[in-house]
């Protein structure tokens, strides 16, 4: 399965389990894939089945970004 990331600005986009969402909304130590993208869109493979999370940062607490995003889910199958 792919998911497909478009953004309007340079952005950190991430790809994360279930378990590692839970533990980056607390503010914990975390694994994802993906990170600071330059340009749109951005391609996911999801590695295995389960729950996942796509994460678009929207800029820092201090410094928020007016960010426009959306996802697509699609299959890899052609």
């Amino acid at each position: 399965m792919q998911i497909k990331v478009h953004f309007n600005r340079p952005t950190k986009v991430m790809l994360m389990n279930d378990h590692n969402f839970l533990r980056y909304q607390n503010h914990t130590t975390h694994t994802y894939w993906g990170g600071n993208m330059e340009q749109s869109p951005y391609e996911f493979t999801i590695p295995h089945a389960g729950i996942w999370h796509v994460v678009v940062e929207k800029g820092g607490y201090f410094n928020p970004m007016d960010i426009q995003a959306s996802v697509t889910i699609g299959s890899n199958k052609k």
